[in-house]
């Protein structure tokens, strides 16, 4: 839509006239009530104008996006838009003139009469431009949590009515899932059925939020956001220790770390005046960006790419906003410009790293000693030590050794080399030697000798088993040797516009003159309670992983192509309690709304309700969609009695097929797992960002190479394939049909133990009737019979 500001010969004038006469009527219509720019002439100028005269290109001169912009005169001399004129404004007279050579937009059909009637409107009304609603503040709008009221008030106006509050069993499933992503166990199940009292909801999703589980569940979310794999990225993919700050992710989330000290954290934990060896291990956020160690890359172009996917990812995770789009030009869409994002650049520019292969800085965490066994293990240790001393003093101690050394009694057999040993002057003896026939002499003598001895064989085995990590962190380079930043000429690196200083978009919440121009200080900025999307975008989020679509759907653009919430009141009214009433609690924004009567509805659905609201954008129903790739392969151990619960540590490398790593110059081999640590939680699986575990790939899950926002739910004939055929899957098969056979009773009592397990309700007759068909055509297999337990919809999604 190029403005060429072409000078109108009357004639041209007399059309333009003539058409405006012929949008009377369409007019008339809509002036009953003023124009709202947001809701009716952005969505235009977006769709139709801001191609050619938007942030990346202004034709003629022209930039529609900013009103001081808009109503300067073009190229030619004309202005486009004369605020309380319509007649005089040169961007209407381009509207509605038949001209080929003159009408806007050049491509495409041209704007209907209501259109133009509204832009016409606009322009006599003041042409007055608005703050899109999410670059405003939010402000509580609604009574209490803002949930139960709106949507009832909003149903009402549509004919809807809520649905009817879901069975207790659906309902207890539906939870333990979004809270700790897992189904509950049989016996938690069964005590939340079995509680009469009035508080029993309350009082199980406490349960479930004091859960370890819960960490756990709500980590997957964030390292996707936070990119976090066990691998460097690019070609060569070499390896990386980064679990500590994964293991640091589900320790805060358990810990409910309010969320603004969670975010200070990891993007400036090292910066704090109080940093603690725990808010360094935060700041590996983002660190986890990709490192290419191939010989004979320019380190410095990778550091970049590494500054540059920091500024993504923090706009990205935290903010809902596509702020890369303005890493080459002006934003299309949305009021950010090309400086801006090089003015966020320039806080993020000063650290260390340097794309090296050696990853430093590091923090070097040993479990052993740093870690929440280690306190526990100095005290079991010491006090097996103090309990060995004191069963050597009972047998006599050292004068008793000597005594037999020097005695020509028999002793019991012992190696050679302390026979030899035993032969010299104690004088001569090296202390490893001296131990050795310490240990025979005393183990025999003394029966609790043997025992003491092992004990603390074992503590020392334990000691020497727990893991090192050597996590690459966050440091801030010294004042005089800060790198400079510049623009970056249409995206290019090597090509430097102006130089820039650390600063923050100025369509967003103002800048606060005390705050340091660093990591820290836009840390406090994106914090401190002003910004307008921090805490929206959070609480979006949690409503996304409860209900399957956020508020805002569109969860990784808040700006002006993204869509508009329908119920903005609830999201606006949560994120101002959330800051304020909540104090940033993750865990009190979760049970708010699990507490609420829209989170309890059925997902069964009314012919009407789907004929008004098919794809429950109104939430007239409770959600329903299938689990996450984490979610099946947990459940699925779970229900098979396999899954181990052992938390933090290492990745572990469960069963997959021989030859999925194999790669040129990798180097690197997968070693399947073995005991508990193949039935580990998903959460805990090796991500290799090259060859990421191919049963997550194949249901959604990224491969961590870029910040993902949210997982989009596909539908594939290989799920199914996965689901039948894949060995965890299998394994969790055999498992429920060992627990299946050990219920006893004929094959009917043993498949409905199965179903009740998978499903946590006894099968209908016509159900039972199938199964018990299935396992006779499989000569009585009780493990296809699971396998078809597991695959029912009903378990793989969350009802």
């Amino acid at each position: 839509m190029a403005f060429r500001f072409l000078q109108l010969q009357a004639p041209a004038s007399a059309l333009v006239a003539l058409g405006l006469n012929l949008i009377t009527a369409a007019l008339a219509g809509a002036a009953s009530s003023p124009v709202e720019f947001n809701r009716d002439i952005r969505p235009i100028l977006n769709n139709q104008c801001f191609k050619c005269h938007g942030g990346v290109k202004e034709a003629g001169g022209l930039n529609l996006q900013f009103r001081d912009l808009a109503l300067k005169a073009g190229e030619s001399g004309k202005t486009a838009i004369v605020p309380g004129k319509p007649e005089e404004s040169e961007f209407l007279h381009r509207l509605v003139t038949d001209d080929d050579e003159e009408r806007m937009p050049k491509k495409g059909p041209p704007l209907t009469p209501e259109q133009t009637a509204l832009i016409r409107q606009w322009i006599a009304e003041g042409a007055h431009w608005q703050e899109h609603w999410a670059y405003t503040p939010p402000r509580a709008t609604v009574d209490g949590n803002g949930i139960d009221p709106a949507v009832e008030a909003r149903l009402k106006k549509e004919s809807l009515t809520l649905s009817p509050e879901a069975e207790p069993r659906i309902l207890a499933r539906r939870a333990a899932f979004d809270v700790t992503g897992l189904p509950p166990s049989p016996e938690e199940m069964d005590a939340f059925l079995k509680d009469q009292n009035p508080d029993a909801w309350p009082r199980y999703i406490d349960h479930l939020l004091a859960s370890p589980a819960y960490g756990e569940r709500w980590a997957t979310v964030w390292l996707d956001l936070a990119r976090y794999a066990d691998s460097k990225g690019y070609e060569s993919d070499g390896l990386r220790d980064m679990w500590r700050y994964r293991d640091w992710v589900v320790d805060s989330l358990n810990a409910d770390l309010p969320y603004s000290a969670f975010v200070t954290d990891q993007l400036a934990g090292d910066l704090l005046p109080d940093a603690t060896p725990e808010t360094v291990i935060a700041t590996a956020f983002h660190r986890n960006t990709q490192t290419n160690d191939e010989g004979g890359t320019d380190d410095e172009e990778f550091r970049t790419y590494a500054v540059i996917d920091r500024v993504n990812t923090t706009f990205d995770a935290l903010q809902g906003t596509t702020y890369g789009c303005i890493q080459c030009h002006g934003h299309p869409y949305d009021p950010f410009v090309h400086k801006e994002y090089y003015q966020i650049y320039a806080f993020l520019n000063n650290t260390a790293d340097a794309d090296r292969g050696d990853d430093e800085p590091k923090q070097t965490f040993n479990a052993a000693k740093d870690g929440p066994a280690a306190a526990k293990l100095k005290t079991d240790l010491a006090a097996a030590r103090t309990a060995l001393s004191q069963v050597l003093a009972k047998a006599g101690g050292q004068e008793a050794l000597l005594a037999w050394l020097k005695s020509d009694k028999p002793v019991p057999a012992v190696p050679g080399d302390l026979q030899a040993l035993a032969k010299q002057e104690p004088q001569a003896w090296k202390a490893p030697e001296r131990g050795k026939l310490e240990r025979v002499f005393y183990s025999a003598k003394s029966p609790e000798a043997a025992g003491a001895y092992a004990e603390v064989d074992r503590l020392q085995a334990w000691q020497a088993s727990l893991p090192v990590c050597h996590l690459p962190v966050m440091k801030e380079l010294p004042a005089d040797k800060a790198r400079p930043s510049f623009v970056f000429v249409r995206g290019n690196w090597m090509d430097h516009g102006e130089e820039v200083r650390p600063a923050t978009p100025k369509i967003l919440n103002p800048w606060h003159p005390d705050y340091p121009r660093n990591r820290l200080g836009l840390a406090k900025w994106l914090t401190n309670g002003e910004n307008p999307l921090t805490a929206r975008v959070q609480v979006n989020r949690v409503w996304e992983q409860l209900f399957g679509v956020g508020l805002v759907e569109t969860s990784e653009d808040f700006g002006t192509q993204g869509e508009r919430p329908p119920y903005q009141e609830i999201l606006d009214t949560l994120a101002v309690r959330f800051q304020t009433g909540m104090g940033w609690s993750q865990k009190r924004l979760l049970r708010e709304i699990l507490l609420s009567r829209v989170y309890r509805q059925s997902s069964k659905a009314t012919p009407e309700a789907l004929r008004l609201d098919p794809a429950n954008r109104l939430l007239a129903r409770g959600p329903r969609f299938r689990l996450s790739s984490e979610q099946l392969r947990d459940q699925a151990l779970r229900i098979g009695g396999l899954l181990s619960l052992k938390r933090g540590g290492p990745p572990v490398m469960p069963w997959q097929p021989p030859g999925t790593w194999l790669a040129p110059y990798s180097g690197q081999d997968w070693k399947n797992a073995e005991g508990e640590d193949a039935y580990r939680r998903g959460l805990y699986t090796f991500i290799r960002r090259s060859s990421a575990y191919p049963s997550m790939l194949t249901f959604d899950a990224p491969n961590r190479e870029y910040c993902v926002v949210r997982r989009l739910r596909t539908n594939t004939p290989l799920q199914s394939l996965d689901l039948l055929n894949s060995p965890v899957f299998m394994e969790a098969a055999k498992g429920l049909a060992k627990r299946m056979a050990e219920a006893g009773g004929d094959p009917e009592a043993q498949i409905v133990r199965g179903f009740s397990l998978a499903a946590f309700r006894a099968p209908d007759w016509h159900e039972l009737w199938t199964l018990r068909k299935l396992h006779a055509r499989v000569g009585g297999n009780l493990t296809l019979v699971a396998n078809t337990l597991l695959n029912m919809d009903e378990v793989l999604s969350k009802n």
